[in-house]
């Protein structure tokens, strides 16, 4: 039998059938930018964000020149609302954890990533979607809980879960459709 796909490669699988070029898109959770450099591949406009000087720094160096479409933002992601102008996104994505690599005590937290969730689900397309991976095998991986709460009293949204049985450190994903 073959391998279940990864929750990054279903995060994939559903970008490229929902995405077209142009569409706005939000990685809130920049990290290594592997997630922005394949949305950008797609010809999206990206607004990308990290806390972390070092996320940018490594998304520059592998972006390379395909960063037309691509404004990466050192802030926090609870401010995406700021960056969008009144525009709608189509997609956002979230991977919540720490940078791969870099300072394992700098998270993501509960409350700005609830704050985060609840700007992309007001401002999505009717037809969008918001990806989040929760990484939970790490000291501040209890997010979940806040996450869930939100989720569980936010209504008029579908949330698809996906999570492995007997592995309670396994990432976890949610699929949003507003």
């Amino acid at each position: 039998m073959r391998r279940l796909q990864r929750n990054t490669e279903t995060f994939k699988m559903i970008a490229k059938d929902l995405l077209k070029p142009g569409d706005l898109v939000i990685d809130a959770t920049m990290g290594d930018g592997n997630d922005t450099k394949f949305l950008a591949g797609l010809g999206c406009k990206v607004l990308s964000f990290d806390i972390q000087e070092e996320a940018l720094v490594k998304t520059k160096k592998l972006l390379g020149n395909e960063n037309e479409n691509v404004k990466l933002i050192l802030d926090s992601h609870e401010n995406i609302e700021k960056y969008l102008d009144g525009r709608k996104i189509k997609l956002a994505t979230f991977n919540t954890g720490y940078l791969p690599d870099g300072d394992h005590s700098i998270t993501t937290k509960g409350d700005s990533t609830v704050k985060a969730l609840d700007a992309c689900i007001n401002n999505l397309e009717k037809d969008g979607v918001i990806s989040l991976i929760i990484y939970q095998g790490h000291d501040n991986g209890q997010e979940k809980k806040q996450i869930e709460k939100y989720l569980n009293e936010k209504e008029n949204i579908e949330i698809i879960k996906i999570e492995k049985m007997k592995n309670e450190n396994a990432p976890i994903s949610y699929f949003i459709k507003g």
